[in-house]
């Protein structure tokens, strides 16, 4: 069905063979060398920083600018901020908030009873956390995981320093 086995007259030689790879492992050789050159000239950070020196001061030069404008704002504005008339006109705004919305003005804080539950969850969640990396890290052990928790000892009784 279409196939034709091939003529032992088209056959290339072995010397033909070994002459076709010779050629073809020196192309690759050759490859590999400008790989390997062009991987120092990439990675040869002083070169980089010479070869893009404008660059990289233009972009230095503007982040310094920028965070000196923001660092120059900031002092301006609480300089502003410190003057009597804004003090005076912010207390107004506040004031009329307040008029307007009483209920947001205390926000309930957290009771003593909703901190102590808060510290039990978290706690819980620790303690879930620990348990499902272990389950994870189990199959790397053999199939064997075991949790072990962290212990204090009592401190020694007086007068018994030494024994046991």
């Amino acid at each position: 069905m279409g196939e034709r086995t091939p003529d032992l007259k088209d056959a290339e030689t072995p010397e033909e063979l070994e002459h076709e790879v010779a050629d073809i492992r020196g192309n690759m050789t050759g490859i590999v060398r400008e790989l390997d050159r062009r991987r120092h000239v990439l990675f040869d950070w002083r070169a980089q920083l010479r070869k893009h020196a404008l660059v990289l001061g233009l972009g230095t030069a503007g982040l310094v600018c920028v965070i000196s404008g923001a660092v120059v704002l900031h002092a301006w504005r609480k300089r502003r901020r410190d003057q009597p008339l804004v003090k005076a006109r912010r207390l107004r705004e506040a004031l009329s908030r307040m008029i307007a919305n009483p209920e947001l003005v205390a926000q309930p804080r957290a009771g003593v009873g909703e901190k102590a539950l808060a510290a039990a969850a978290s706690a819980v969640a620790g303690t879930l956390a620990k348990t499902a990396a272990l389950w994870l890290v189990a199959p790397a052990n053999g199939g064997h995981a075991t949790i072990k928790f962290s212990t204090v000892s009592p401190p020694p009784k007086p007068g018994r320093a030494g024994v046991g």
